[in-house]
């Protein structure tokens, strides 16, 4: 009985490593991260050089505005830190003389990155202008050197065009190596994804499949680090 057993497993085995060694590569062009925006929750300060007592922070409303000393309400979500300094300096011109001042973006209320599959630790980071895939890699612990593919890291953008999600993949593994690697920015709210290696996926199969049904059954699967020889171990 044994013997038939053995037989089908090394009949079974080759096929789903065949089928499961086939981690798509994605090759859409995500769009360039738009330029820095304020939005509803971000928290920004004003601040006077000559009038400090006008100096305020503010939490930019639902309805993308801020109440402000002597000229009350002002929308300012949708621009720049600098147009908001901009229009600020010309709307306090009326008020006092020499308004200068500067506004400061101290925290992002809803800004968020979105990492999941084999990062270590999966969830939602804080978005900054100019984060890098590598920066939240890091701040997400990396990922699950057991179980993660990180040559085939997939990052999906929503483009404000047409609204349609865009995914690239990109070899973290080779960036990581290079001393001369691009770094590839991000925009809010975009997904990280780490996959499963395929050596991983396919251990998992054989304990869900034959392990389970077959007790000492001792099939493995096992990668050489630095290269693509994949091996099968098998005993009974």
């Amino acid at each position: 009985m044994r013997s038939v057993l053995r037989l089908v497993c090394l009949g079974t085995l080759p096929l789903f490593l065949a089928s499961c060694c086939t981690t798509p590569t994605l090759m859409g062009q995500l769009p360039d991260p738009p330029p820095f925006t304020l939005r509803p929750g971000d928290e920004i300060e004003v601040r006077f050089t000559y009038f400090p007592e006008l100096t305020d922070t503010q939490v930019i409303r639902p309805d993308g505005k801020v109440s402000l000393q002597l000229i009350g309400a002002v929308h300012v979500a949708d621009l720049t830190p600098e147009d908001v300094s901009w229009l600020l300096k010309n709307l306090y011109e009326e008020k006092i003389r020499d308004p200068e001042l500067v506004v400061i973006v101290r925290t992002l209320g809803n800004n968020r990155v979105f990492l999941g599959g084999e990062a270590l630790l999966p969830g939602a980071i804080d978005y900054r202008p100019g984060m890098t895939v590598m920066d939240a890699l890091m701040e997400a612990g990396g990922w699950v050197l057991d179980t993660a593919m990180p040559s085939k890291v997939a990052v999906f953008r929503t483009d404000p065009e047409t609204g349609a999600r865009v995914g690239r993949t990109i070899d973290v593994e080779r960036e990581i190596k290079s001393s001369h690697s691009k770094p590839i920015y991000l925009a809010a709210n975009d997904i990280i994804y780490i996959p499963e290696s395929d050596v991983s996926n396919a251990n998992r199969w054989i304990d869900q499949h034959l392990t389970q049904m077959v007790p000492g059954l001792g099939a493995s699967v096992s990668e050489s680090r630095g290269s693509s020889a994949v091996g099968l171990g098998f005993s009974l």
